[in-house]
């Protein structure tokens, strides 16, 4: 499954759902094999053989620092090493993904594209390079160098799906609708089954007020792929948002048919029940939602109003604390402190009789 990024509702404090903006064209080839052109003969024969052996080796077990050092051996023996220097930038580029220091991501960030930079020059006509030097520019925000990597691959591949799909979040990200939808709309026209790309488009049109659009999109995509989740949460949030309580509770549901342990489904359909007054299956839901990601911290104030509704007056003072300890200057901060005051003001009472 795609990877995610959320929106938050203001009305029902829910997320809508995207896909993430850059698709790997290369991200199920073996790192071995991850330049065509490169013939096993001619790797067999060269003095770096041994060095792009070793490397890959440790890519596969996801050591890529080790993996660096073999690699830069690779390259001082054969300069003009593509699967060396592409392999390079694999590897900083996994480093600075899974960093949680800002420095050392910063570092490899930039020796990554770098590192595809010299793949690129070596190649012009690679058009994983494009791929991953768009991807860079994204996590960096770069917006405009992004949209140019994913054009020009575009001039080397024009009925490339995955590369409209990219270019296309590209300008979704900029709130660039109109262009956006151009290349959605162009994805879905080269593979008809580009589910990810209803979905995006859907998100679109609700953001336009295309309400209409954005249903008859993702059930597109449901109709593509029964088990695609993301679009049939924000069919489910878009039903909610127009009051259509019972379609949407049913959509979450089923939601949690394929998919049990779903936080989002369980905290979309919590929605559902609190909007009905429903308090007690509210709680239930909230906290099997927490129970599944239990460092989103609205959830826990969601709890919390439940809760007290139900004049469960110690458990709501613990969502309370919570969300307080996740987020003391979050969104709701203010609102769960005026809570909290009312909990213990409440316990007070009930102590004082």
């Amino acid at each position: 499954m795609a990877y995610c990024r959320y929106y938050l509702s203001a009305f029902f404090l829910c997320f809508a759902i995207t896909t993430v903006l850059s698709i790997n064209a290369d991200a199920k080839l073996p790192y071995s094999s991850i330049i065509p052109e490169y013939s096993t003969q001619e790797t067999a024969m060269s003095s770096d053989y041994f060095e792009l052996q070793q490397a890959s080796q440790l890519m596969e077990q996801k050591n890529y620092a080790e993996a660096l050092a073999h690699l830069a051996q690779a390259i001082e023996k054969n300069p003009i090493s593509l699967m060396a220097t592409y392999n390079q930038g694999i590897c900083h580029l996994e480093i600075a993904r899974t960093s949680t220091d800002q420095d050392t991501m910063q570092f490899h960030l930039d020796a990554s594209e770098q590192a595809f930079l010299r793949a690129q020059s070596l190649n012009p006509d690679l058009l994983t390079t494009y791929f991953k030097l768009g991807k860079i520019a994204l996590i960096k925000k770069q917006f405009d160098t992004a949209e140019q990597y994913y054009s020009e691959a575009l001039e080397l591949s024009p009925d490339s799906a995955v590369l409209h799909f990219n270019l296309a979040g590209v300008y979704d990200e900029q709130h660039e609708y109109n262009q956006a939808i151009v290349h959605y709309k162009k994805a879905i026209e080269i593979d008809t089954d580009f589910i990810y790309a209803y979905n995006n488009l859907g998100l679109i049109y609700e953001a336009l007020q295309k309400q209409a659009l954005a249903e008859t999109v993702y059930l597109a995509a449901l109709k593509k792929n029964p088990q695609y989740n993301y679009a049939r949460l924000n069919l489910g949030n878009l039903y909610a948002e127009q009051g259509r309580f019972r379609e949407a509770k049913h959509l979450y549901k089923k939601a949690l048919v394929y998919e049990p342990d779903n936080a989002w489904a369980h905290l979309y359909l919590g929605n559902v029940y609190f909007q009905n007054d429903n308090f007690s299956k509210a709680a239930s839901a909230y906290q099997a939602s927490i129970e599944r990601n239990p460092d989103y911290a609205t959830v826990y104030y969601l709890h919390a109003v439940s809760l007290n509704r139900l004049q469960r007056y110690d458990e709501a003072l613990i969502s309370s604390l919570k969300y307080m300890t996740l987020a003391p200057q979050g969104r709701y901060s203010r609102n769960v402190l005026s809570l909290i005051l009312s909990l213990k003001l409440q316990q007070a009472d009930a102590k004082g009789k």
